[in-house]
């Protein structure tokens, strides 16, 4: 199962509070790789997009159990930026699903006097150029694969997007035998009162 994380992207964020779970339950293998926002192509109102994302994501953490709260505003670059060449280095440390979650949640604390996650300081150093040819190759693979959204899981020709469409992936494991033992249900359960798509569809 590829995932394609976007670091400033909201719906990517509740994906890493979600993805050593979901490892947990089903007999898998995730391959993250770090990714751009969409092109602008993709995105022609990008800040009615970005804003939609963090209430989105807020909503969407407070029904499934998460971790997220819409602050008014994105990360500021720097915190960004250096969130980035911890993803990554991590990405090739091979501890990106050890450790995300908690950079994550370290980005969006919008607390200037938090200090970075402990284990971060164990990560090696990574160079603009390695941060840039990672970006690079996830943005390359995710175009080859045929998508532009940060938050996507991609298994065998189906894109999976966000925490309210993984229950779709979990249905399809299960019905290949996939689920670990001892385990049972979804994850992330659908809502049957709630309608499809009425809060991803209207940025």
């Amino acid at each position: 199962v590829h995932y394609f994380h976007q670091v400033d992207d909201p719906y990517s964020t509740l994906m890493t509070q979600a993805l050593t779970r979901f490892q947990q339950h089903y007999t898998v293998e995730i391959q993250a790789h770090v990714v751009s926002p969409p092109p602008d192509s993709a995105a022609p109102e990008r800040q009615k997009l970005v804003n939609h994302s963090r209430k989105d994501a807020a909503w969407l953490a407070k029904r499934h159990g998460l971790s997220f709260l819409d602050k008014g505003a994105q990360p500021p670059e720097e915190r960004v930026s250096t969130a980035t060449h911890f993803l990554v280095a991590a990405l090739e440390s091979k501890r990106f699903l050890e450790l995300a979650e908690s950079i994550c949640g370290w980005l969006w604390s919008g607390d200037d006097s938090k200090t970075v996650p402990e284990a971060c300081n164990e990560l090696p150093r990574t160079s603009a150029e390695q941060v840039r040819v990672c970006i690079a190759q996830g943005d390359q693979l995710r175009e080859t694969l045929g998508h532009y959204l940060g938050g996507m899981l991609y298994y065998e020709g189906e894109w999976y997007w966000a925490i309210d469409r993984l229950h779709h992936l979990e249905e399809r494991l299960q019905d290949l035998g996939a689920q670990q033992a001892g385990t049972a249900g979804f994850l992330f359960p659908p809502d049957a009162d709630l309608t499809n798509a009425v809060v991803h569809n209207a940025p």
